[in-house]
């Protein structure tokens, strides 16, 4: 027996999977493709050539009935039952309900195959019916009372599917990063996917300028975003900030403020949402919603938006409190360092040199920013250990005996148990243990040997041995950044990762490009 071929378009991974597993319990039924979009629909249907397709109508990119149409003129013999009754087109028959679908899908292939659908007339109880559009285009029509009441149970159920699964991501955002980008990036998919819309603004208060400063947008010209950074007390993002009041428009035309109601108009803009941004009293920003069609947003959708709002700026408050903690950690640690530096004033100032230097080796290779943040922190307290070294050795003029060499090479490991006793400092305990490693396995404290020593230490190697080059010492002059860069190339291989090497050659190319600029 031939299986009816059926392909899936909805731009909900949920209804698709929920349509899958429904069908996959039918014998005579099988689920050839899926897509997510109008365009993606009608690029299965050239490959597949399905007998039916179940087409969501509201979907982005292009829509259920502008796919529909286009399929059916390229495939007339495809037929197309759409996952709404909501609005009733010439390309397609009308149903969401589970029961129903199957009902339909297995009544058209029967019509399709017995010949009933022929010339535009579908014969129906044994009579033929005309002059209805879906008639017409050789499509079988359901009975839409009999199915509404299930629709709308339908519709219901899977809202509160939609609504639940929103809220559960958005309550990840609490807990998923401190980086302000990374959770308006992700409160940004979770909106667009929830209203289903292309069109989002996200604005924050900027209370260093004194003004609301766009952090975010989707589906937003360049000109409109132009517009914003020059009119944004003006704008309607505005009024909902310095009020703290959600705006709700079905219509942006009847909106009274003229400026920004131009803006809108065009960009193409027919009606708008925007909530604040408000956590314990405090208003951080808004979120505008925009929709190039007429839209009424629900009482349910606009609590569930609110909910969005507030826990995305629960997430900003927490970051931005978790930066000044932040900050304030790297103040402390980097004055601590500069009391270790200034025991000698040749060595002032080294340490943030070598987190300098070493950062930007770190951003040449394209490190994640929380590593590139260890290795800040390692540089800045590398020579933390020296302050058990006592200051006969560490500050001799002369040279070194083998026995005071020997103690001034356990400051890594000193450094390495101070800092591993600090639970925020942790990460950076490798980096600071391993700096004095060699790549050919000469150096200490371990006489680690290439990759055996971890990425950071081999960084910071490099930007310690290139910002103590170019420093001025008791016993020797200034090296020029030329001089330094040859030895480190010199040295490339045996003390230092040359590939590391390499880049930060790049690194200074291009501080002595902009230097040159200036």
């Amino acid at each position: 027996m031939e299986k009816i071929r059926v392909m899936l378009v909805d731009d909900s991974e949920l209804v698709r999977e929920n349509l899958r597993y429904f069908l996959k319990g039918e014998p005579d039924i099988e689920v050839i493709a899926e897509a997510s979009n109008g365009i993606e629909a009608i690029s299965q249907a050239r490959k597949f050539l399905p007998h039916i397709i179940l087409m969501d109508l509201q979907m982005l990119k292009m829509n259920g009935l502008e796919a529909a149409a286009q399929i059916k003129k390229e495939f007339p013999e495809i037929r197309i039952i759409a996952l709404t009754i909501n609005i009733a087109d010439e390309y397609l028959s009308k149903t969401v309900s589970l029961s129903e679908i199957l009902k339909v899908i297995k009544k058209t292939f029967r019509a399709e195959r017995s010949g009933e659908i022929r010339q535009g007339i579908i014969r129906k109880n044994g009579g033929a019916k005309k002059g209805n559009s879906d008639l017409e285009n050789g499509i079988l029509p359901l009975e839409v009372a009999d199915v509404r009441e299930k629709f709308e149970l339908y519709q219901i159920q899977q809202q509160r599917i939609l609504e639940l699964s929103t809220l559960v991501e958005i309550g990840k955002i609490l807990a998923s990063s401190h980086e302000i980008e990374g959770i308006l990036s992700k409160a940004k998919d979770i909106v667009l996917r929830y209203c289903q819309t292309e069109s989002l603004h996200l604005s924050l208060w900027n209370s260093k300028n004194q003004e609301l400063e766009s952090k975010l947008a989707s589906g937003l010209s360049s000109s409109f975003l132009k517009e914003f950074a020059k009119n944004w007390d003006k704008s309607l993002e505005w009024l909902s900030y310095k009020d703290n009041k959600t705006i709700d428009f079905h219509n942006i035309a009847r909106a009274k403020n003229n400026l920004s109601k131009e803006i809108l108009r065009k960009e193409g803009i027919k009606s708008c949402l925007i909530i604040p941004l408000t956590t314990k009293g405090k208003t951080l920003g808004v979120l505008g919603i925009y929709k190039k069609v007429y839209t009424r947003f629900s009482t349910e959708q606009i609590e569930i938006l609110k909910t969005i709002t507030s826990q995305t700026a629960v997430a900003i408050e927490n970051a931005l409190l978790y930066n000044d903690l932040e900050e304030l950690f790297i103040d402390t640690i980097t004055s601590l360092a500069r009391a270790i530096d200034a025991r000698d004033t040749y060595t002032l100032g080294h340490s943030e040199g070598v987190s300098s230097y070493a950062v930007k080796l770190a951003e040449e290779l394209g490190l994640p920013p929380k590593k590139i943040d260890t290795i800040k922190i390692a540089g800045i307290l590398h020579d933390i250990g020296k302050i058990g070294i006592c200051d006969k050795i560490l500050f001799k003029k002369g040279f070194l005996t083998k026995k005071e060499r020997q103690i001034i090479q356990t400051h890594p490991k000193i450094g390495a148990e101070i800092i591993g006793s600090i639970s925020a400092l942790k990460e950076a305990v490798k980096a600071i243990l391993g700096h004095h490693e060699y790549y050919n396995g000469k150096g200490y404290p371990l006489g680690l040997k290439g990759e055996e020593i971890s990425l950071e230490a081999r960084i910071l190697a490099i930007a310690d041995a290139f910002d103590a080059m170019i420093s001025k010492r008791a016993y020797r002059e200034a090296f020029s950044t030329q001089e330094a860069l040859e030895e480190l190339k010199k040295c490339a291989g045996t003390q230092f990762d040359p590939n590391l090497v390499n880049a930060f050659f790049k690194v200074i190319a291009s501080k002595e490009n902009t230097l040159t600029k200036n």
